[in-house]
């Protein structure tokens, strides 16, 4: 195996530059997915009027929906969940404030279209009005395309690379040196064993050429030679390319080589690219990507973490409460006697609310005050404590006022989902874990507005209904305070996982 010269490549625009251009194109994405998908209410009365059927058959358009955008590839999906993802790559320092600005596209989307769905409504019909939506959907197209990948850039400036300009023009030399060893916070000196281990307990350790020094440029890396014999190294064809110890293997961590000792270098560090020998070990991998495209839409297997299994219920409970009250809020409205013009007003003014939520509360997590899940497990219970209120408000001011405290409670939970999903997780789980999270959400919307819409026709009221979702919010509020119980569960378990690898390695 041979390590090539690499050329330099510009770092990617972390929290500057282009990042803001993608926090842009979730901004008009979730305009018109949230803005429309949040004035479904309206058209529940419409569906109810033209066909004159009930509530549960009139929110069933909706909910096929929903189910259809729980699939994680088709529709909203599509831009929604990779639109979070790539503000969680290009933004670090401010990826509270970055996620709350391109999330205000829902609450400036939820602000403007319900009564420009009225005006529809009245001048188009209901056909004329989905025709319409439709087109306004395609504009989304456009705004993905400002979704540039991040893996065209070159690797994050590392402070090593910073203290090696200092001390050699940008030249750093490792040696079988005291003072080569001392910068263990950059390269870290692992034994043979551990390179045995690297290497998937290769048989036969890898012969490795000599060299007197190592010169290595964070502008160009001189190459070196790693002989690696068959049979030394791991069968590629047996790597699964979806396996991130495969990944590691085979691209993310370079083994230098000087006089006696063998440096791991992280891939933030050092910008270099694998050329294997054996290349037809790589060509099979590449054939198991069509193979394993479903796999990777849903990985399942990040199920196996009690941190993530937590989160999923987390979500479904809270998204159930918030969602679908705004889907019925018109409805409930309408039984009050509120007209349908004040009915989207109130609905405009709960994005009036929700957008000062997301650009408020991204700053504040930014601050770290407070821990962000903590923050939003309050805006939780108190959403689900204001939906419970709405039973009794009867009057237009009175409703004005709940759907901005709904809002704004709304908001900055919604701004905080995939925040704090990150830090449960890490980015490198991130885009897997979302995945599961919409997928959850998206089938608790499909069959929740059925099921709701049934009650509400059981019952006679919307009471029943309001009740459900205000406990649904709360009971997930105070599920999220129980987070640090969780988190040592998942340690211990990761521990046992820990002390069973090292028996195993101990036993071979």
């Amino acid at each position: 195996m041979t390590v090539a010269r690499a050329r330099e490549k510009t770092p990617p625009p972390l929290d500057r530059g282009w990042s803001w251009m993608v926090a842009l194109g979730v901004f008009i994405c979730v305009f018109f997915m949230v803005g429309i998908a949040k004035s479904y209410g309206l058209f529940l009365l419409a569906f109810q009027k033209h066909f004159g059927v009930s509530t549960a058959y009139a929110a069933m358009p909706v909910s096929l929906t929903a189910f259809v955008y729980s699939l994680g590839g088709i529709g909203n999906s599509c831009f929604y969940g990779n639109g979070l993802v790539m503000i969680g790559k290009y933004f670090r320092t401010r990826r509270s404030l970055a996620t709350g600005l391109g999330l205000a596209g829902a609450s400036i989307g939820q602000f403007a279209m319900p009564p420009i769905i009225e005006y529809l409504l009245e001048t188009y019909g209901l056909s004329g009005t989905l025709l319409i939506i439709g087109a306004l959907y395609g504009h989304c197209a456009i705004s993905g395309a400002l979704f540039r990948p991040i893996e065209q850039y070159g690797p994050v400036e590392s402070p090593v690379k910073a203290a090696c300009e200092r001390e050699k023009n940008g030249h750093a030399t490792l040696t079988d040196t005291p003072s080569a060893r001392n910068g263990r916070d950059a390269l870290t000196e692992v034994s043979a064993a551990a390179l045995d281990h690297a290497v998937h307990h290769s048989n036969n350790r890898n012969s490795v050429n000599k060299e007197r020094k190592c010169v290595v440029s964070f502008v160009e890396v001189d190459t070196l030679e790693l002989d690696v014999s068959e049979g030394d190294s791991p069968s590629v064809d047996q790597l699964d390319d979806d396996d991130d110890d495969a990944k590691s293997y085979l691209e993310r961590k370079v083994l230098l080589a000087s006089t006696g000792s063998v440096f791991l270098v992280s891939p933030s560090t050092l910008d270099v690219s694998v050329v294997d020998s054996k290349a037809h070990g790589l060509d099979a991998i590449k054939d198991k990507k069509s193979i394993s495209c479903l796999r990777r839409i849903f990985d399942f297997s990040v199920l196996k973490s009690y941190i993530t299994i937590y989160f999923i219920i987390v979500s479904f409970l809270c998204f159930f409460g918030y969602f679908n009250h705004i889907l019925f809020l018109p409805a409930i409205n309408n039984a009050k006697g509120i007209t349908k013009y004040h009915n989207a007003l109130l609905i405009s003014i709960c994005g009036i609310g929700d957008l000062i939520a997301r650009i408020g509360t991204g700053f504040i997590a930014d601050l770290n005050l407070i821990p962000r899940y903590q923050l939003k497990a309050m805006a939780c219970v108190l959403s689900g404590i204001n939906i419970f209120v709405f039973i009794y408000a009867d009057t237009f001011a009175w409703l004005a006022f709940h759907c901005f405290c709904y809002g704004f409670l709304g908001g900055a939970y919604v701004c905080l989902m995939s925040v704090v999903l990150v830090d449960f997780v890490g980015v490198q789980l991130m885009a897997k874990n979302l995945a599961i999270v919409l997928l959850i959400q998206g089938v608790g919307a499909a069959v929740g507005q059925i099921f709701l819409g049934w009650v509400k026709d059981q019952t006679g009221s919307f009471t029943s209904v309001i009740v459900i979702l205000s406990l649904n919010m709360i009971s997930g509020g105070l599920l999220l305070f129980c987070y640090q119980f969780i988190r040592r569960w998942e340690d211990a378990r990761l521990a046992r996982l820990s002390d069973l690898d090292k028996a195993s390695r101990h036993q071979s």
